[in-house]
């Protein structure tokens, strides 16, 4: 089981996604691009903020207005900042302290906000291996919903002759550009006709056809009978 787990784990990395992580608190915040498991890009920004009311001067309601004033500005400017590293990023995952979280993602236009996720015990001292398991985790929850629906959507194509499910004829399919999406089993490593696939997922990495994993096991179950991947097609072929 454990290696099955880390093989699924190799397999959502693998779909190489962009996913934004963001770690904040009120006066300072990291964002970071991944694109698999690796750091394309990264932007750190923060504020002086003072932490507590000094007496004399400024009253303390004064102060603490200011205070979150300042934070507001800071928290915009952050999601400007997400906003400009998003482009096609799958997710956005957003950890931090307390009602930060909450206090950001208001901050975030809708289209954001759609693609936002809470993080739980994320901060800036959280180890590469549980980022990268956090990361995992969501890519998991996410493609699982998404692949059961693909699914559906090819179970409706079958009819009208839009689909493929032996692999001869979706490897031929590939190599006239006809495949609009490859569902590949997460188990396919241990299938007998592995270095077909490898082949097939070779193909559809260099052109425009999409690649999803299935993590789901009723799904793999199913993707097993017809020997771990099927094809959505652009157009009907002989």
């Amino acid at each position: 089981n454990s290696q099955l787990a880390s093989t699924l784990d190799a397999v959502i990395l693998e779909t190489n996604y962009d996913v934004l992580l963001i770690t904040l608190d009120q006066k300072s915040a990291r964002i970071q691009k991944y694109h698999g498991s690796q750091i394309i890009q990264e932007s750190k920004l923060g504020i002086d903020l003072q932490g507590r009311h000094k007496k004399g001067g400024q009253s303390q309601g004064r102060f603490l207005r200011a205070r979150q004033t300042k934070i507001h500005v800071f928290f915009k400017k952050v999601a400007n900042k997400v906003k400009e590293m998003d482009a096609d990023s799958l997710l956005i995952l957003l950890g931090g302290n307390g009602t930060v979280k909450t206090e950001f993602y208001d901050e975030l236009n809708l289209d954001l906000a759609k693609k936002c996720r809470f993080v739980e015990n994320l901060s800036f001292s959280t180890s590469q291996d549980e980022i990268n398991k956090k990361i995992i985790h969501h890519l998991y929850q996410h493609r699982r919903k998404y692949v059961a629906e693909l699914i559906e959507k090819y179970e409706k194509l079958v009819k009208e002759g839009l689909t493929a499910k032996r692999n001869d004829v979706i490897a031929k399919a590939l190599d006239i550009g006809a495949v609009d999406t490859l569902i590949v089993s997460a188990n396919y490593h241990t299938n007998s006709q592995f270095k077909k696939i490898m082949r097939m997922i070779e193909i559809a990495k260099n052109t425009s056809c999409k690649i999803e994993f299935a993590v789901s096991p009723k799904i793999i179950k199913k993707l097993d009978i017809d020997n771990s991947v099927l094809a959505i097609l652009r157009y009907r072929i002989r």
